[in-house]
């Protein structure tokens, strides 16, 4: 078997796929995400990454968020193998050590900020991480669908919402920086 296919049938972590049903929809995830949510999400200012080798695991930013590296703020979404057997996907907004500003508190006042219009979108239980729990700054599991572009559109939908707190993350770290 060449050393692509053998790549196509491990998945992130580098266990062995199990079915090809398994294998067909991370690849149509992985499709999806390069042909559908890539281009939607880069534009205007955004800048978008895909994990390398490209996944179905996408990270949504600003030049001065930081995230160059796959490891500053961002908005981010995956579907990976464990999505796929857990039946939903995360969408979130995450901050992490090669941000441009101390994490603790960009998490603090992002929060201050935005939790209650984040509270008001109801689409979901939208979970509010503690200063010095994970990288996750607000997130919320999207189900998936059988229908893989449904489900792309319901990651789109709270990607969306997390881009229009762009302006304020923005304001954070401007004040973060003085």
């Amino acid at each position: 078997m060449g050393q692509q296919m053998e790549q196509l049938i491990r998945d992130d972590s580098g266990s062995k796929i199990d079915s090809e049903q398994e294998l067909l929809h991370l690849l149509k995830y992985k499709a999806g995400f390069a042909e559908i949510l890539v281009p939607e999400f880069q534009q205007d200012g955004w800048e978008v990454r895909l994990e390398n080798p490209p996944q179905a695991y996408m990270h949504v930013s600003r030049p001065e968020w930081g995230d160059e590296r796959m490891n500053g703020i961002h908005l981010e979404t995956y579907v990976l193998r464990q999505q796929f057997y857990d039946g939903v996907a995360p969408v979130a907004l995450h901050c992490e050590g090669g941000s441009p500003v101390a994490c603790a508190e960009f998490k603090r006042r992002i929060a201050e900020k935005c939790c209650d219009l984040v509270r008001s979108w109801g689409t979901g239980e939208w979970k509010f991480a503690k200063e010095h729990s994970s990288c996750s700054v607000f997130e919320v599991l999207a189900p998936l669908s059988p229908d893989s572009r449904e489900t792309l559109e319901k990651l789109a939908v709270e990607l969306r919402r997390l881009r229009t707190i762009g302006p304020m993350i923005d304001s954070v770290i401007r004040d973060l920086k003085v």
